[in-house]
């Protein structure tokens, strides 16, 4: 099975990170990179077959909360993870409240996902929490 991965984040460094990451893991995986908003959500919408999207929060021209609350009006079912070095509570919870699958903190080795049942957790979501989890 196919793991096919939008990152939507400004920094080239960011995306070949997630990328080899995220292939390092051994599974088939196909990840596409845009640098901003618009970008990312053109990309959304071109591939109904993603799995999921990581998303950076400070993006030019447009915040990340405000792709994560236009792509959860195109794309419900698509689960989004917020990436980002910012670990305040307030922005935790309004990606929460806008629809978020989890939190991935770029400054340490933490991902935040709200309460699920195990088994309600989309096979994508398992993939990132294995990197997070990574020596």
């Amino acid at each position: 099975m196919s793991l096919k991965v939008l990152v939507i984040d400004d920094h080239p460094l960011v995306q070949q990170g997630v990328a080899a990451a995220l292939e390092s893991l051994g599974h088939e995986t196909q990840v596409m990179s845009a640098r901003d908003a618009e970008q990312g959500m053109a990309m959304a919408a071109a591939n109904p077959d993603l799995d999921l999207v990581l998303l950076d929060l400070l993006l030019p021209e447009l915040d990340g909360l405000s792709v994560l609350r236009e792509l959860q009006k195109a794309r419900p079912e698509l689960p989004v993870v917020i990436v980002s070095a910012r670990s305040d509570l307030p922005t935790k919870l309004r990606g929460f409240g806008l629809g978020a699958a989890g939190v991935l903190h770029t400054s340490g080795n933490t991902m935040l996902m709200p309460p699920l049942p195990l088994w309600t957790i989309p096979r994508p979501l398992a993939c990132t929490v294995a990197i997070v989890n990574a020596p």
